[in-house]
């Protein structure tokens, strides 16, 4: 019989406390789904944070919103909403004017350039959301939804 090579034991992984595992999972899954998604969004024209600066004026109404508004109701933190907007302005898909009410504020709408951006980029983002999670039931996909707020302070 040949001498059999002995394989070294593979390297045990640390074992993290419960809340770094979380967040590490919260990390890689941010990661994957950023990382799938970047192209949908490039197909469209928008980074996927202009994306949202889109949907959140779309959900503002016809007041629009200013930046500070609009900086509060981002997914993400946006470092700088003004120059974020310019872009968005320079392309047409939003807009700023001075609010009558007080010629200081200057409040953000959607264009209807922009509206059209939203309703193509709509179904296919529906259906990249089905894709990447349509193996969860509803009730696991709500349990999701009510724990990723919980770990973000907010109430369900």
């Amino acid at each position: 019989m040949r001498n059999a090579i002995q394989l070294p034991e593979p390297a045990q992984a640390p074992r993290y406390a419960a809340e770094t595992r979380a967040y590490l999972d919260l990390l890689h899954t941010h990661g994957s789904i950023t990382t799938r998604s970047v192209g949908l969004y490039k197909n469209h024209g928008v980074t996927e944070q202009q994306y949202h600066v889109l949907r959140v004026l779309a959900e503002a109404g016809p007041d629009g919103l200013s930046c500070l508004e609009l900086g509060e109701r981002l997914p993400t933190p946006a470092p700088d909403v003004t120059r974020l907007i310019e872009r968005l302005r320079r392309a047409g898909l939003a807009s700023r004017r001075r609010w009558p009410e007080d010629r200081r504020v200057v409040r953000l709408e959607l264009t209807e350039r922009g509206r059209c951006v939203l309703r193509k980029l709509g179904p296919a983002l529906a259906r990249f959301h089905r894709d990447r999670l349509a193996h969860m039931s509803e009730q696991e996909l709500d349990l999701l939804t009510l724990l990723l707020r919980k770990a973000r302070g907010v109430e369900a």
